[in-house]
């Protein structure tokens, strides 16, 4: 009794200093595997440690040891960590909801955006990660550890949103971070003593335009301030990030926000200017091996049986890779080809000429593939699918007030062009 007492005082030692019970678990494992001449010597050094008999302390620890018991321990232990973890989850994201949606490892696929596809719409295309994705990627991570407060700036719809959600998910998936929130509303910088007290690490996400507004199903009556990342987020983020490099925190923060929203005014200057702690990443995606397969995701739910792999691609690539908007034109054009059956010339016709006139090549969009049906009906329904955040937020930012949706310019039975 008196061994059995020290041998499971040696376990309260291991416990107190911030070791597991799987830690204590392990250590009994393997002294299973010692030899005899192996255990003697471990046991005769835990004796003279605790004072006791030799064979005593080895008899506990065979004992305590028995494989089968062991395993049934060892099980039933990680499955109750495993809980424990769980319910501490929910504790920390509940007090996180207030700011904004929280993912943790278990929820990483409701980000959207996977190792192997991106859900658009609520349709799974295939994510491209070639051509540069999966680089530029891993160095927004790098610099994030490195900084702390990295912003992906550039031009809207290069694909600022998509990296941005990617990189979030596989920081989750790697266990870099235990959580990500999708921030939406101001930040209290006081969350980095918690975080820091907790030993937990986070990354703030922040997106000044979501993906959610171009793509998702839309409420119109909607105010259009809720729609996008309020500039205040922006700065409680930044104040944030500051405060907890100062503090040692493990709180990493990642914004996308386009250049127009950089260089606007706030309160006597750009708002550029009031995120002096932040390293900002322009990425450079508008290669033509990523540009092609992006085309090809959106064109061809069936990689394996794709249109396009009988028609070169080369002059379309080219042309959408001169565009502001690449990432966006890209996949609009991938599916305007789904929808004709990978007839390149027209689809290059619209692109060239959005070159000078980007609106242009979203209304050709509209007219050509959206609206062209037989049925009066089926018209009237695509429009209203079309509404203005699907096409125009994008490119364009917010919509003008007043403006709710895409509507079919008519005059008698004339309708008018694109151009027009």
């Amino acid at each position: 009794g008196v061994v059995v007492g020290a041998v499971m005082g040696v376990a309260s030692y291991f416990l107190s200093g911030h070791r597991k019970w799987r830690d204590w678990i392990r250590l009994l494992a393997d002294w299973s595997r010692l030899d005899g001449r192996l255990k003697d010597l471990a046991a005769a050094h835990i004796a003279l440690e605790l004072g006791v008999g030799k064979e005593e302390v080895r008899d506990v620890l065979d004992s305590l040891s028995n494989n089968k018991e062991l395993e049934k321990l060892e099980g039933r232990v990680e499955e109750l960590c495993d809980q424990v973890e769980e319910l501490w989850d929910e504790v920390i994201a509940q007090r996180l909801a207030k700011y904004g949606d929280v993912y943790t490892r278990r929820r990483a696929e409701e980000l959207r955006v996977t190792y192997h596809k991106v859900v658009d719409a609520g349709v799974e295309y295939r994510l491209v990660t070639a051509g540069g994705f999966a680089e530029t990627a891993e160095e927004v991570e790098r610099l994030l550890a490195e900084k702390g407060f990295v912003v992906v700036k550039g031009s809207r719809g290069i694909g600022k949103s998509t990296l941005a959600a990617y990189v979030a998910y596989d920081m989750l998936k790697k266990g870099d971070v235990d959580y990500v929130v999708k921030v939406k509303s101001p930040v209290d910088v006081s969350e980095v003593d918690v975080f820091k007290a907790l030993g937990r690490r986070a990354l703030l996400l922040f997106d000044i335009y979501p993906r959610e507004v171009y793509l998702e199903k839309f409420d119109p009556r909607r105010p259009l301030e809720e729609l996008y990342g309020s500039v205040k987020v922006l700065l409680s983020l930044a104040a944030l990030a500051e405060r907890s490099r100062e503090a040692g925190a493990r709180l990493y923060v990642l914004a996308a926000v386009h250049d127009k929203a950089l260089a606007e005014a706030y309160e006597g200057k750009a708002v550029r200017e009031w995120l002096g702690g932040a390293f900002f990443y322009d990425p450079r995606l508008n290669t033509p091996e990523f540009l092609a397969g992006v085309l090809k995701s959106y064109a061809c739910p069936n990689e394996d049986d794709c249109c396009l792999d009988k028609v070169d691609t080369e002059r379309l690539v080219s042309l959408i890779s001169s565009h502001d908007a690449y990432t966006l034109v890209a996949k609009y054009a991938g599916l305007w080809l789904r929808e004709n059956g990978c007839k390149v010339e027209s689809v290059e016709r619209a692109v060239e000429e959005a070159k000078s006139q980007p609106k242009l090549f979203l209304a050709r969009y509209i007219r050509d593939v959206l609206l062209w049906r037989s049925s009066e009906e089926e018209r009237v329904r695509l429009m209203y699918r079309a509404a203005a955040p699907l096409l125009l937020h994008a490119v364009f930012g917010p919509v003008p007030e007043g403006v709710t949706y895409i509507t079919q310019a008519k005059d008698g039975v004339v309708f008018y062009q694109p151009e027009e």
